[in-house]
């Protein structure tokens, strides 16, 4: 990633060194590198604010206050949340929203704000369970064409076999037809 961030530097792409930096922050907190990943999100942050995209620095804001509440630094991490929040809320991202507020109700408990702790955690409840019904109608949506098609499938096969049925039914009647003017021209006869 250090590489990808150097040659975005090098032909002046700011969103590219932002990616990488971010990129490189994930390995690094993988790796139990925290500072070095709170620096480079932090970089990114910085980077995403210059360039006046609000959606991505929040998100990486978010980021660096959960390092930040790894690291002990739970102050800091509040600080953070609440300057991120109204932009959150601004760009109407309910996602960004639920996961500052589940990170504010962490920091708030670790604090020993356990009443604005509960209120916060209260907000994230509500909107995680509001996303969920989202997801879960999305996924509804998406199956009722399904659903329809199986139906339609069902209809078809029911539809087939009655048409058998009525086909060996036909052939009953002619063979009985055929039957009967036989015996009727053989008594003629």
């Amino acid at each position: 990633t250090r590489e990808a961030q150097a040659i975005a530097d090098s032909i002046g792409h700011p969103y590219g060194v932002a990616y990488a930096e971010g990129l490189n922050a994930r390995i690094l907190a993988y790796d139990g590198r925290l500072n070095e990943a709170l620096v480079s999100t932090e970089h990114a942050v910085e980077i995403y604010k210059q360039m006046g995209l609000k959606r991505e620095w929040t998100s990486f804001s978010v980021n660096v206050a959960d390092l930040l509440i790894t690291l002990g630094k739970p102050n800091r991490a509040l600080q953070v949340l609440d300057r991120t929040e109204p932009v959150a809320r601004d760009i109407n991202s309910p996602s960004l929203m639920r996961d500052i507020y589940y990170l504010q109700s962490q920091v708030l408990e670790e604090l020993g704000n356990i009443e604005t702790a509960f209120q916060q955690y209260k907000r994230y409840v509500q909107l995680n369970d509001s996303l969920r019904s989202e997801d879960q109608i999305s996924a509804l949506a998406r199956m009722e064409p399904l659903q329809e098609v199986e139906e339609s499938k069902a209809r078809i096969k029911d539809l087939q076999e009655e048409n058998e049925s009525s086909r060996r039914k036909f052939g009953i009647v002619i063979f009985f037809s055929s039957l009967i003017l036989m015996l009727g021209l053989l008594y003629l006869v």
